[in-house]
This record gives C-alpha cells, sequence and structure tokens, in this order.
C-alpha cells in the first residue's frame, strides 16, 4: 500500500465511528491503531526521518534566494562577486594544479584575468563577444573566462574532447570570434583551422613544442605580460541575469548544443553546493571533473570564487593519483563525492557523503523509475532520494561521459563505405558504467579490424570509440528500417553465446585483437585495462 494509504483509512474511519456516535477517544484509538496496523508506521518512519532534512532543504533555500535577491539589487556579477573575495584574502591559496604543483593566490588570479580582460578590449572582444575556450582543466581555464567576464565578453567552453567536425561546430554555433586554446590540444585545432574561416583570432596559452598550432596563431603569455593588470576603469556593466558563459551538450542526440549560464544560474547553484554541504571558507575541495562542465567549473570552481575556498584540480581522475592528492593538498571536500569514512583519519574531514546502501536501494523492487533528462533513467526510495541508474534511448554512460551511438554508428559507416552498423552499450563485470559495441554488418569479410582503431582516433573522442567489434552478415531491422539492438545487447560478448567473429580493444596495443574464451576470462576477471 501507498505510505499515504493507511493515513486516509485512517481518517476515514475517525469520520464514520464519530458519524456512528462513537466517543472522541475511542474513535481516535481505533483509527490510530487501524493506520498502524495497515502499514502506518511507514509514513510515521518517513516523516521523521525526512523532516530534519526537508527543513535544512527550505532554510537553504530561502538563504539562496535571499542572497541572490540582495545582488541583484545592488547590480553584482559573478567577477564582482569575485573582486570582493580576492580584496578579502589576496594572499591565500585560490586554485593550485595537482600536475604541477602550480600555486594561484586570489591576488594572481585576479590580476591575470584583469590582464585578459585588457587584451579583450583592446582586440575587439568587448561586451557581447563570444570566444572559444579549447582546453584541458587547469588554473588557466578559470582565469580565461573570468577575464573575458570582466570585459563582458562570453566564453563558449569547449569539451577538451571535441574533435573535427564537432570542433567546427562547437566555435562555429556560438558565433565565435576567437578561441583561446591549450598547445596541448593544438594539434586537434589545426586539423580544421581551415574550415574555421581566416576572421577568427586565435591564441596560444601553454608551453611550446607540444604538437603543431595553427598558422596565424598568437602566444598568449607575452600579450598578458604587456597588459595592465589593473580593473578595467569602465566595466561591462552586466547583472545577475545577463550572459556569463556557455557550456555544451555531451552531443548524444546530434552534434553538441550549446546551453546559456547566465551569472545568476551560477550563483544559484554554487550557492546551493555551499550551504547545503555546510562549507566554510577554510574547506579545501579536490575537483577532477572537467571544467567545462557545471559539476567542475560551478559546483567545484564556483566555490573558490564566489566563497574564497580553495580548489586544487586534477586534469584527469586517476585512482592511483587521487588520495595522494586528497592527502597531500589536505583537501576536506571532494567535488566529485566520496566517502569520508574511506579517508585515513590524518586530519579533520568533512566531506560530500555517499549512503552506504545506495547499491541495494538500486536493486530495491519498489523503486521507481523516474526519467529524470533525456537521457537519465534514476530510482526514488521511499525517502524520496534518487539514484542514478542508467540512460535510455540511444545513447550510455562510459568513462563519466555521455556517449551517442548515432555519432559513433555514423563514423563507423562512413569509414566502411556506408555499412550498416549498431552501436550499444554492454557492461564489464567490476567498471562503471558501459562499454561500446559496434555490430557491423560485413557479409563479404572485407573489414580490416586490426585497421579499424588507428582509423576511428581522428574521428571520436576516446570515450566514443567502441571497446568491442562484432562482425556479423546482417542486422536485423523494422519494418521502418530502424536497426535492433535488443537481441545484440542481450547477447553481449560472450564467444560462448555469441556465434561470430568479436574483437576487443587492447589499449596497449591500440588495435583490436580476436575476443576469445580466455580473453573473456580475463576481462571478467578485472584485468581489463580500462
Amino acid at each position: 500500500m501507498h505510505p499515504a494509504g493507511p493515513l486516509a483509512l485512517s481518517l476515514g474511519s475517525l469520520g464514520l465511528l464519530r458519524l456512528l456516535g462513537a466517543p472522541w477517544g475511542w474513535s481516535a484509538a481505533a483509527a490510530l491503531g487501524l493506520g498502524l496496523g495497515t502499514g502506518g508506521w511507514r509514513l510515521l518512519r518517513i516523516l521523521v526521518k525526512t523532516a530534519p532534512r526537508d527543513l535544512f532543504g527550505l532554510y537553504v533555500l530561502l538563504r539562496v534566494r535571499l542572497q541572490l535577491s540582495r545582488h541583484r539589487r545592488r547590480c553584482r556579477s559573478v567577477p564582482a562577486l569575485f573582486a570582493a573575495v580576492a580584496r578579502r584574502a589576496p594572499a591565500k591559496a585560490a586554485l593550485v594544479d595537482a600536475a604541477s604543483g602550480a600555486v594561484w593566490t586570489f591576488s594572481h588570479l585576479d590580476r591575470v584575468s584583469n590582464a585578459l580582460a585588457h587584451l579583450c578590449r583592446d582586440r575587439g572582444l568587448g561586451a557581447g563577444a563570444v570566444v572559444a575556450v579549447f582546453m584541458e582543466s587547469r588554473p588557466e581555464f578559470v582565469a580565461l573566462w573570468l577575464g573575458l567576464a570582466k570585459a563582458g565578453a562570453e566564453a563558449a567552453l569547449l569539451s577538451s574532447h571535441l574533435r573535427r567536425e564537432g570542433l567546427v561546430h562547437g566555435i562555429t554555433c556560438a558565433g565565435a570570434k576567437a578561441v583561446v586554446f591549450g598547445t596541448e590540444l593544438g594539434a586537434a585545432l589545426s586539423e580544421v583551422s581551415s574550415a574555421l574561416g581566416p576572421g577568427l583570432q586565435k591564441f596560444s596559452w601553454g608551453p611550446p613544442g607540444l604538437g603543431p598550432i595553427p598558422e596565424g596563431s598568437q602566444a598568449l603569455e607575452p600579450l598578458l605580460e604587456g597588459a595592465p593588470k589593473t580593473p578595467l576603469q569602465d566595466g561591462p556593466g552586466k547583472g545577475m541575469d545577463d550572459r556569463l558563459f556557455y557550456i555544451y551538450t555531451s552531443g548524444t542526440t546530434g552534434l553538441p548544443k550549446a546551453a546559456i549560464v547566465v551569472h545568476s544560474r551560477y550563483f544559484r547553484i554554487a550557492a546551493f553546493g555551499y550551504f547545503a554541504f555546510r562549507m566554510r571558507p577554510d574547506d579545501v575541495i579536490y575537483t577532477c571533473l572537467p571544467l567545462y562542465h557545471s559539476a567542475g567549473n560551478i559546483i567545484g570552481v564556483g566555490q573558490c570564487l564566489l566563497h574564497g575556498l580553495t580548489v586544487v584540480i586534477r586534469r584527469k581522475f586517476s585512482a592511483s593519483r587521487f588520495w595522494d592528492d586528497c592527502v597531500k593538498y589536505r583537501c576536506t571536500v571532494g567535488a566529485c563525492g566520496f566517502n569520508s569514512r574511506l579517508l585515513p583519519n590524518v586530519y579533520p574531514v568533512r566531506l560530500l557523503r555517499v549512503r552506504p546502501d545506495s547499491l541495494e536501494l538500486l536493486r530495491d523492487s519498489r523503486g521507481l523509475g523516474i526519467p529524470c533528462a533525456p537521457g537519465d533513467v534514476l530510482v526514488m526510495d521511499d525517502l524520496g532520494y534518487l539514484y542514478f541508474v542508467d540512460r535510455v534511448g540511444d545513447s550510455f554512460r562510459w568513462r563519466g561521459e555521455n556517449v551517442s551511438s548515432t555519432e559513433v554508428e555514423a563514423a563507423l559507416s562512413r569509414l566502411l563505405g556506408q555499412a550498416d552498423v549498431a552501436v550499444y552499450g554492454v557492461e564489464i563485470p567490476g567498471v562503471e558504467g558501459r562499454a561500446g559495441m559496434a555490430a557491423i554488418a560485413d557479409p563479404g569479410a572485407r573489414v580490416d579490424v586490426p585497421a579499424l582503431y588507428p582509423a576511428l582516433c581522428p574521428l571520436l573522442p576516446p570515450y566514443a570509440r567502441p571497446v568491442f567489434i562484432r562482425l556479423t552478415a546482417q542486422l536485423d531491422s523494422t519494418c521502418t528500417f530502424k536497426l535492433q539492438k535488443t537481441r545484440l545487447r542481450g547477447e553481449g560478448w560472450d564467444p560462448r553465446v555469441v556465434p561470430e567473429p568479436l574483437f576487443v580493444l587492447d589499449p596497449q596495443k591500440g588495435r583490436y585483437v580476436p575476443l576469445d574464451g580466455e580473453m573473456h576470462q580475463r576481462l571478467c576477471s578485472g584485468k581489463s585495462g580500462f
């Protein structure tokens, strides 16, 4: 019975007994007994356990809304709030690059972003101009979009995984007048430079010698050295409801699409995280999430810019370095959410907690599947907690990224002369997410599987490249010629079940190799290398 059922039954019985003339005392006792006997204790338990949570949530909501209203009235923006933080603690560490150990103080971040603002104005990239940022996660990434915001320009935060068509689309769809790229991604930008047009200004930031860079690019560091480090005399005059930057969808329904983030949205998301997790200015956040996504750049870096916390940035997640980094930099809050009980008891910690019964709740048959976003399926337990289960439609999640089956199918089909290809996600024991598997129609046995992976590398980001390949004589389709994947997904990648040639990606060799029974056992035992 639904938790509200006993309550309705209890109230109904109370009314009936009173209607029949029973005394109030007897009526109330009978109604209470009937309610508890039919499961009402569950409702009582839920109310007791969720009341503190819900009241605290209401408190956080009201506090964030009051602060946002005050900032709106005073025409404040994210750069203005950061400037106030930098004035209070100029010598405090703002950003730390975990890879190099470089520490950016609030004063240094303020001065570099001021120089960028002056440079933007001098290059005609003032209010309303869009500048694409194509760089891996590091402190310079934050300085870039913050400096652009100080000049009134809007950053288009491109995924560092974008290549070729997706990269061109990301730059052009936002109407970018310039692109600032890390030298580590210069080769990727060089591949599409001719398609971007001669009017696009290109600036590189990073050590030279990491690979080719587009012709006509200018090194940003010398330009910044000669630019003023003081704030602009005439700011852009933007407020909380103006555009701050663009982030992009994962591209699971086509090419990535730009989504607008205004100043108020940035503040609201960051402030909710700050108050909901009871953060303090002396906390240190560790984030290995990409800064072109909201989680890393708003929930993580937003605590630095708006509340004065120190944020440690790791460009990519590393299981072997994660805990060492947390201890080394004395991190107290993890932006990717980990369990405080797992940390060595070296110093006081307050981390985002993962409920220990999460996995059991996912298996609870009473769980209700809820489509949250295009893409996402959640289950909700009796207490109202939501847990991610999987994605629906032609997409799946791998290496923390959303993979578009349509995009991978199109790339493989073009590569193989318009062959029929079905792409879907399959599970690997002990590995989070679903690995991509491609079933290729190859009736003439003409596909050169060992040469397939090197050919795919320029076309797809690493997370989108299939892990498994299956060759088949033909692919089943519906009456409307849509490829059927249910049977393929159910058969998976077990050579004892699949009667056709199977291949698996060997990360060390950089190519697909035959998948036999021995290799299957190795993958199932956790020796996958993925």
